[in-house]
């Protein structure tokens, strides 16, 4: 009897520390983003209500994918299908052993806008590289855009995400724009850990500091970063020795734009992609 009382005690200190890590999560992040709040930035609005002019505003999409195949005909659909004019989508396998390239040869052959689709494929990995740098570095090699969107290969972005992120970047002047994603957060460890990573993440790096060009606090999520080529060829992007082989790509990416004096914006883009 003592050890099911044990057992009971334990999975609802389980069931509280999820219920608490997600009320205190969101708490904050209604805090960072609510437009009611001073010290928040503005929510995202509809993506709808922009209509800036595209043209000579080309975005090259890059997508790392390693054994992706449960995810990425998902991702490079909702790519293929945004309402933006001039853009490509450069999917780069990074040596995928699964049924990631098979997928991708099916969209790249029956998909109606398989013409912006470019599948760039990786065998080996350069001595100094990590695999994800090296990936976005090989697909910025192949971009003839003038602007660079990196996300994953596990996202979903509706139809008017990239139209409302480069309408803000042109709007206010921004070198590099991130989004916050809504997270699905399948299973249960999931829905327990990540909502106290994400409250931890978001008390380190507050987005009003984020946002504020006098403070050196920098920070993106790699799920979506929008940059301005030239920014990114300024900085030296991924082939920088001292990010060849980061594992925070994202943070150490927006930190070299940020010190090089360029704009830095991170903005609530929930509505706009889910992971």
């Amino acid at each position: 009897m003592k050890k099911r009382n044990w057992f009971t005690s334990w999975r609802r200190l389980l069931l509280w520390s999820h219920v608490l890590g997600v009320v205190g999560f969101y708490i904050v992040l209604w805090f960072r983003t609510n437009p009611n709040s001073r010290k928040s930035q503005p929510a995202l609005k509809s993506a709808s209500i922009f209509n800036s002019a595209q043209a000579g505003r080309s975005v090259s999409i890059i997508v790392p994918a390693r054994n992706e195949e449960q995810n990425i005909r998902r991702c490079v659909t909702s790519l293929l299908e945004q309402n933006y004019d001039d853009y490509e989508v450069i999917v780069v396998d990074d040596g995928s052993t699964d049924g990631t390239a098979r997928i991708l040869d099916e969209i790249a052959h029956y998909h109606p806008q398989r013409q912006r689709l470019y599948v760039l494929r990786l065998r080996d990995l350069p001595k100094g590289w990590a695999g994800k740098p090296h990936a976005l570095h090989a697909g910025v090699q192949e971009a003839r855009g003038d602007w660079l969107m990196f996300t994953d290969a596990d996202t979903w972005h509706a139809p008017g995400a990239l139209r409302f992120a480069m309408s803000k970047a042109l709007a206010e002047g921004i070198d590099l724009l991130s989004l916050s994603t809504e997270q699905e957060l399948p299973g249960f460890w999931n829905k327990v850990m990540m909502p106290m990573a994400y409250l931890g993440i978001s008390m380190q790096y507050p987005t009003r500091l984020v946002n504020d060009p006098n403070s050196p606090v920098a920070i993106a999520n790699g799920q979506f970063i929008l940059l301005r080529r030239e920014a990114y060829d300024i900085v030296g992007g991924y082939a920088r020795p001292d990010m060849r082989n980061t594992l925070l790509d994202d943070r150490d990416l927006a930190r070299n734009i940020k010190e090089n004096g360029f704009r830095l914006q991170f903005v609530d883009g929930r509505k706009l992609v889910r992971v």
